[in-house]
């Protein structure tokens, strides 16, 4: 079987990843959207349509015109249709689960982890406190409502795939990790990874009593690596102080959370303040 490389956690059409060079949970190892795709067929805004690049693997004429598209979210044209790189489906993978006393400690492990020489680490993302306390609300899940990493490992070789996880293990006890948890079995991997992916929607539901008027906060975040840990305990911090409930969910190896919270009308004007601190 085959695989779409970055993986998205938000169900979007290719299309629209294309138009916003969107990432997902496996960016780590396959890049985002815009590392993966080959041509794009565009509507220009005159009507005219127009090819990128030939369906070939090699063509070093002109400039590089799918990269000028990809991202620009309709600015530029229309995109009607794609060629994508696809991937070969991992043959083994063992996924993992860290729990900390914080996001700190969380972010800091995952720095390490950048570090070192975990060549088949595929996935790393994160949900904090509020995130997991969402999350088992949602989907009627038992894990412990701490900052938790969801690791998978991926490759050919499940003895590799198990010495990539002990070592993270390791990484992770030095960081203050408070719990490990090891999966062997697809059926258990893909369990914990509905947990990350349905994020938005435990947010979204997380008031009982929401009207209409009440939303959600789609805060979305990049910072360099290094810091991270810094940053986004910051960003936590701001809105617990605030009694607002922020719930992340992380793209975390690659520096990026999503900040999502829930607010009532009556909430908003204290929303919007805190947002210009974490600006």
């Amino acid at each position: 079987g085959l695989l779409l490389g970055p993986d998205p956690a938000s169900n979007p059409s290719v299309g629209g990843m294309a138009a916003t060079s969107g990432s997902g949970l496996s960016t780590l190892k396959y890049g985002t959207s815009r590392e993966n795709l080959v041509s794009l067929q565009v509507v220009l805004p005159n009507g005219d349509v127009m090819e990128t690049k030939r369906r070939v693997r090699k063509s070093s004429a002109g400039y590089d015109l799918t990269q000028l598209f990809a991202g620009s979210e309709g600015t530029l044209g229309i995109i009607t249709e794609l060629t994508w790189r696809v991937h070969a489906l991992p043959k083994k993978r063992v996924g993992s689960l860290m729990a900390f006393p914080d996001v700190r400690s969380a972010a800091q492990c995952v720095v390490q982890f950048r570090h070192a020489v975990l060549t088949s680490l595929t996935r790393c993302e994160m949900l904090n406190g509020p995130g997991i306390e969402a999350t088992n609300k949602r989907f009627n899940m038992q894990l412990e409502a701490v900052p938790t990493l969801f690791l998978e490992f991926q490759g050919d070789s499940e003895d590799m795939l198990v010495s990539d996880a002990r070592r993270a293990e390791e990484l992770a006890r030095g960081n203050s990790c408070t719990a490990y948890r090891i999966a062997m079995n697809g059926a258990e991997i893909d369990n914990l990874w509905e947990a990350r992916r349905g994020c938005w929607f435990a947010a979204r539901d997380w008031n009982n009593d929401r009207t209409p008027l009440d939303n959600v906060y789609p805060g979305d975040c990049c910072v360099p690596l290094s810091q991270l840990p810094g940053v986004i305990s910051q960003a936590e911090a701001v809105f617990t102080a605030s009694g607002l409930m922020p719930i992340m969910c992380c793209h975390i190896a690659d520096g990026n959370f999503h900040l999502t919270v829930p607010y009532s009308q009556a909430e908003r004007q204290t929303l919007l303040e805190c947002d210009k601190k974490v600006v």
